[in-house]
């Protein structure tokens, strides 16, 4: 009890109150700083380290020393007579003060654990790089085409190096022509590593130049420059893989690439694929899409050996709609793209770009579901730190009903390329769909200018809860950002109205629908929609026995409406759908069958067929 009393005469409690409270505040102020300033990552932890080493040196001095109004003189035994100092407003201020600072502290641990365990897990960890488009220091369009051409096939390569994590494409590329510091761009996409460069070619000359810089302190791990004709461009790519290899595994001690890299020797066929490779990279655009596919071919024309470009084209073939591409029907164009990864796979068969391919094509044709399992676990196993692979696993699986798998690939392929919106808008619709809604809406806040891919994710939302008045909001943000955009078409303002018409549904409007049938035959009839669309809207109504009748005469032509959607992302409340006899019919069409012992196995009932005595009501009611 002395002891403590002399602790009090000494000032001791006043002045350890003042400086833990003191210290948080300087914690929160560099917190502050460090977030809108590019300072080192390791600021927050070194200051922190000071205040902790500062806090017994403090209590030291208020034990020894007190202030007078002479100054600081060393404090000396406590005299028979002296009293305890009371306890003053000061002392008040102070014991507020830390109970507030301790609240604060509480309240910052309790409500950040699951946010930073969902950030945590789309951050890379180790080492890792990001790619940033090859500057082109003229202006011309071949000089940007071989720059971002080389800059993601120096992405492509780096992937193959399996202790390092590579920023996709997407997310590295959009920091082009931004004057954004070293250190904010590996902030935004977790990398310790940036790659960047310029191009620049005068008639049959070419220079290029290269460096690796570390995100932490802007230091050059590594520089080059090659001077070479343009017919050495090969060359230039193998020499700064190889330049870049010596540094990423004796510096930096990352494993060996797991394979060399393959490509073609005739720089006419490489520059061909290049402009495969960046008008691909636009794929929005319809006209990029069937530019690449020629340059694709075009490139393997010239050079029949060439894997890349085969793979290249069976990926470009199979993204684009048949009639899109100029097929005379889908079989043909399906088989254009089912050989070009056969081709690109008999060159090499290790090429994971064309095993993902092949794995789509048997999800979309052949059903296979055994052979789509194969073709991207083998993909996942030559490429672990390719983005496209892991989000196409978790799109093409998603139906099998294995939650843990989708959940893992959709988390990697967000953490591999962070900035990706289409990577995810899909990620937040089926880990929504999942329920892991807090998840799935997190990921869309953090998405910028992407007001129709939001909009178009929580459409799902509102189906999958089943809410008409979240429906109708976003039906009118969805028409707002289709009919924003420049010279919107007739089909998408059709579309827009349809849209209104799932509300209604929803609602229970049933004359509005009624009233609508011929206009919707007539969008039917123009391909503006598709007779599963309208079949969920008598879903929704509860018109379940027409609604089956429809989806029943769309599967007969092609399942894979139904799969993407009756059992990817079925709306709530349409359990007397799954009871219809025409609707048991659709899962006997082939593959359905195996698709649902996969989805059985997996724990997966949604979608399904239904049958015994919860489907009685349901069918008397359709009698």
């Amino acid at each position: 009890m002395d002891f403590l009393a002399e602790l009090r005469r000494r000032s001791v409690f006043r002045v350890a109150a003042a400086y833990l409270i003191s210290g948080w505040v300087v914690m929160q102020v560099v917190a502050l700083i460090a977030s809108t300033t590019a300072m080192p990552g390791w600021t927050s932890t070194f200051v922190l380290m000071l205040v902790v080493a500062g806090f017994p040196i403090a209590l030291i001095i208020a034990w020894a020393f007190e202030l007078t109004p002479e100054g600081p003189k060393r404090t000396g035994p406590r005299a028979e007579s002296e009293r305890l100092k009371p306890f003053r407003p000061a002392d008040a201020v102070l014991v507020l003060g830390l109970i507030a600072v301790v609240g604060a502290i509480i309240w910052q641990q309790v409500s950040a654990p699951a946010q930073v365990q969902v950030v945590a897990e789309e951050r890379m960890t180790g080492q890792s790089i990001a790619v940033l488009p090859f500057v082109a220091i003229s202006e011309a369009s071949e000089d940007v085409v071989l720059g971002d051409g080389l800059a993601e096939e120096l992405l492509n390569v780096l992937a193959q190096f399996p202790d390092l994590m590579v920023a996709g494409r997407t997310s590295s590329f959009a920091f082009r022509d931004q004057a954004e510091d070293i250190r904010a761009i590996g902030e935004a996409l977790s990398v310790s590593h940036v790659l960047e460069g310029s191009v620049r070619r005068s008639q049959d000359q070419l220079r290029i130049t290269a460096q690796l810089i570390r995100v932490s302190d802007g230091y050059h791990v590594w520089s080059g420059n090659y001077d070479r004709p343009f017919a050495d461009i090969l060359e230039v790519q193998d020499d700064i893989v190889h330049h870049l290899a010596q540094v990423l595994t004796v510096r930096l001690g990352v494993g060996a690439m797991a394979r060399e890299n393959v490509h073609t020797a005739n720089p006419a066929a490489y520059e061909q694929y290049l402009r495969g490779r960046y008008l691909f990279a636009e794929r929005q655009i319809l006209a990029n899409r069937q530019a690449a596919i020629i340059a694709f071919q075009t490139a393997a024309d010239i050079d029949p050996d060439f894997t890349a470009a085969w793979a290249g084209l069976a990926r470009a073939v199979m993204y684009t709609g048949w009639r899109q591409a100029g097929a005379s029907d889908p079989d043909t164009h399906w088989e254009r793209g089912r050989m070009a990864a056969d081709r690109a796979l008999a060159l090499d068969p290790v090429n994971a770009e064309a095993l993902v391919s092949l794995a789509y094509w048997h999800s979309f044709v052949s059903k296979d579901w055994a052979m789509v399992d194969e073709l991207l676990t083998r993909a996942l196993e030559l490429a672990p730190n390719d983005a496209y692979a892991h989000y196409t696993d978790a799109i093409v699986t998603f139906p099998f009903g294995d939650t843990e798998r989708v959940t893992s690939s959709l988390r990697r392929a967000m953490a591999l390329d962070p900035l990706n919106p289409t990577i995810r808008r899909n990620a937040a619709e089926r880990l929504y769909y999942l329920g892991r809604t807090t998840e799935a809406r997190r990921i869309l806040s953090t998405m910028r200018n992407d007001d129709l891919l939001i909009a178009d994710a929580e459409f799902d939302f509102a189906l999958v809860d089943r809410d008409p008045d979240a429906l109708e909001r976003v039906v009118g943000r969805l028409g707002q950002a289709i009919l924003a955009g420049p010279n919107p078409s007739v089909s998408e303002r059709q579309l827009v109205e349809f849209y209104g018409l799932m509300v209604q549904a929803m609602r229970g409007d049933e004359e509005a629908i009624q009233a609508a049938r011929p206009w919707l035959a007539e969008l039917i009839e123009q391909e503006t929609i598709q007779i599963s669309d309208v079949a969920i809207l008598d879903a929704l109504l509860g018109e379940y026995e027409r609604a089956a009748q429809g989806l029943l005469r769309d599967a007969e032509h092609s399942t894979n409406w139904f799969i993407g959607v009756m059992v990817g992302f079925p709306p709530s409340g349409i359990g007397g759908l799954y009871c219809q006899p025409d609707y048991h019919a659709i899962w006997e069409l082939p593959g359905l069958p195996e698709l649902a012992a996969i989805r059985r196995a997996n724990g997966a009932t949604v979608g399904l067929p239904r049958s015994g005595p919860e489907c009685d009501e349901w069918l008397s009611n359709s009698d």
